[in-house]
């Protein structure tokens, strides 16, 4: 159907027909973009209790798309969508109500709005039970009812599913690890850096499967690239020591400087002792004694003792310690 088809149907009543008209002018497809006009028919369709238009028009006053930012109407239109069985909607509200945008925060009425979506096949609700079982939200922990709802999302492809799932199935005394192993797996070759870095960590000690030193920093890397601070400093050790790959300074420091700059407190050490020694960086005591002492200020016992010799003993050690894992 064309846009001069929803037009007509649109104005005949239709509401599935105004939905879609809203949709065009949303998109500017068939006719010149016009949030205002999507506005319109939106609310025609959604005052006929259609619930796509409902949620639509909720996240038009949420995000300020065609009107001015309003929560309450946004929550309004976002209840009654929900009402109606709009699953995605009951997420978002079950969402909001966790996080208390636009409502009061009510751990409870989020576990029911994601109940009520996950008995709809929705994923995502899915993942989020599983998450409130798994920490006890609103409900006792059972970590039996987290593995099930993880699993439900996850076969549905869920990839953070898929990963949690791997998590909690690892941390089953080791009489799951194949388990664990599979959904790392295929979470990880859908990119998730989480099973990335898990995965890495399972071939780097053997844990569930053969020790490979070389695919443990090949899954490091991938991790790394996806900007996991955990995975780039494990890679980081890798060429520093040469596990599973050959000797770099320079992109063990280059790790390193990723890691550190993102925040880990591990990493601010491990690049303090890259400018302590020179290594893979230009020898700088300056930038040694920036990252130790960011580090310290975290808690990191060795810098603060690094940070003590520079500043009271002027004294560099030119051998930074090399720890595998």
């Amino acid at each position: 159907m064309n846009f001069q088809n929803y037009q007509t149907a649109a104005n005949n009543g239709n509401a599935r027909a105004q939905v879609d008209l809203a949709l065009c002018y949303t998109q500017g497809l068939g006719t010149d973009q016009s949030l205002t006009d999507a506005i319109y028919w939106f609310t025609q369709s959604a005052n006929q209790n259609n619930r796509d238009a409902q949620y639509n028009l909720s996240l038009c006053f949420e995000h300020g798309h065609g009107t001015e930012i309003d929560l309450n109407e946004a929550t309004f239109w976002l209840i009654k969508a929900a009402i109606n069985d709009h699953s995605d909607a009951q997420v978002h509200l079950a969402t909001n109500y966790f996080t208390g945008h636009g409502v009061k925060q009510s751990n409870q009425l989020a576990l029911y709005w994601f109940e009520k979506a996950a008995e709809q096949d929705n994923d995502v609700a899915q993942y989020n039970l599983g998450i409130f079982y798994e920490n006890g939200i609103a409900v006792s922990q059972d970590l039996d009812q987290a593995i099930f709802w993880f699993k439900k999302a996850a076969l549905q492809g869920n990839v953070l599913a898929q990963n949690n799932l791997g998590v909690l199935y690892s941390d089953n005394d080791n009489k799951l690890m194949s388990e664990a192993i599979k959904w790392f797996t295929i979470a990880a070759q859908r990119n998730n850096p989480f099973a990335q870095f898990n995965l890495a960590t399972c071939y780097a000690d053997g844990d569930g499967l053969e020790q490979n030193l070389e695919k443990a920093a090949y899954w490091y890397n991938e991790a790394a690239v996806n900007d996991n601070i955990y995975a780039q400093h494990k890679l980081a050790l890798c060429y520093l020591n040469g596990i599973g790959v050959m000797i770099d300074l320079d992109k063990a420091a280059f790790w390193f400087t990723k890691a550190a700059s993102a925040g880990l407190d591990q990493a601010q050490y491990y690049l303090g002792t890259c400018f302590e020694s020179g290594s893979g960086v230009e020898l700088n005591f300056d930038s040694a004694n920036f990252w130790f002492a960011k580090a310290a200020k975290q808690g990191h016992i060795e810098a603060a003792f690094k940070l003590g010799a520079i500043i009271n003993m002027d004294k560099i050690w030119t051998n930074p310690r090399r720890y595998i894992f």
